[in-house]
């Protein structure tokens, strides 16, 4: 009898040494899963998550991470796939529906992105994420007073958000309320959970300060945010591309490659691909930056638009050239200052500089 009942108690105690090993395991590979989004590494991502999903662990949340690298590699129907399966597993979890939604959009069916977000809404008519997202999807189509309407919104029911703060003051600068989009960043940064998107906030911050003119308070707030996050190539990208606007006869081709060089070592994120493009029209290699941009995922707002139009431009693809500055001119929301830096496609294709870059130019009183 006692020999049964040692027998029993080993029994138990290896299956709970078992279940803790399996545990601890799962953290480990959630942690390196997720983890792995820093470094861009998209396709060992689905690969891991697909293992995981099979053995049937903790599948909501890599459907979720699959989803996300899909949506990198602009896999867009696979996507959704994936976030239908999670919304099967938890119907009323708000972020598959939110990631739902910025697919859909990235996809340009504004429509169908806006109105997945209808179901989470019923669901909790008080999560302001789901606000924040109609926010930004107004905002993308500019539609400012909705976007506006939204986010504040979503501020009303968590006015302890520096992110929601941050899209109310991008908001206020695109209807030029810029005093107002000021207040709205000094709100966000002197908030006392913001210290880890302050970085972003004093970048945000100076681009009110763009689109008044006053180059001298933007540019200390983009150093502001180096400062702060030195290694952050998106911050480092933005003051280079500002400083290039500014003045883009300033510095030779010698060293803006330079430059590019030091922001592209830094640790990857969104704007690497536009740095990295970049890099690419300053060497010359114009068809190279083509293939680079084709790989940012949308929405956009503007950034690879513009350097794709700078290689169409110095590619002679005045067909493609023109359709691209049209939509930069209509559809993004991107500060004055920065065309000044088509000045350097003048050499490159002078008839299409002179036929259609110089009224733009002169329209926004950079020439």
């Amino acid at each position: 009898m006692q020999d049964t009942y040692f027998s029993l108690m080993n029994l138990v105690i290896y299956a709970c040494y078992g279940f803790l090993i399996a545990c601890t395991l799962q953290i480990i590979v959630v942690f390196f899963v997720h983890s792995l989004r820093r470094f861009q590494a998209f396709k060992l991502i689905i690969t891991l998550s697909s293992i995981m999903i099979t053995l049937h662990i903790n599948r909501l949340f890599f459907y979720g991470e699959r989803a996300f690298a899909y949506t990198q590699l602009c896999q867009y129907q696979k996507a959704l796939a994936d976030l239908d399966k999670a919304i099967a597993l938890k119907p009323k979890a708000v972020w598959p529906y939110r990631d739902k939604s910025m697919n859909y959009v990235a996809m340009g069916n504004i429509q169908q992105g806006l109105s997945t977000l209808e179901l989470p809404l019923q669901f909790h008519p008080n999560e302001p994420e789901i606000y924040y997202v109609r926010s930004f999807i107004y905002r993308y189509i500019q539609d400012y007073q909705t976007a506006l309407f939204n986010i504040e919104k979503a501020l009303s029911i968590n006015p302890r958000n520096p992110t929601y703060y941050g899209a109310k003051g991008y908001i206020l600068t695109q209807l030029e309320e810029y005093q107002a989009a000021l207040a709205a960043y000094d709100q966000a940064i002197a908030l006392p959970n913001t210290r880890k998107n302050v970085a972003l906030l004093y970048h945000d911050r100076g681009l009110p300060y763009i689109a008044m003119g006053d180059m001298a308070n933007a540019i200390a707030n983009f150093e502001i945010a180096i400062k702060l996050s030195p290694r952050r190539c998106c911050l480092q990208w933005w003051l280079f591309w500002l400083l290039l606007c500014v003045d883009p006869f300033k510095s030779s081709q010698e060293d803006y490659i330079r430059q590019l060089q030091n922001i592209v070592k830094l640790p990857t994120d969104f704007q690497t691909r536009i740095s990295t493009s970049a890099l690419y029209w300053f060497r010359g290699q114009y068809q190279q930056a083509l293939q680079i941009l084709s790989t940012v995922p949308g929405p956009r707002l503007g950034e690879a638009d513009y350097w794709q139009l700078m290689c169409y431009v110095a590619l002679h693809r005045d067909a493609e050239a023109l359709e691209t500055l049209v939509y930069l001119r209509t559809q993004t929301p991107l500060p004055p200052i920065f065309y000044n830096g088509l000045r350097l496609l003048e050499p490159l294709n002078p008839a299409f500089y002179q036929q259609h870059l110089v009224p733009v130019l002169q329209e926004l009183q950079l020439l």
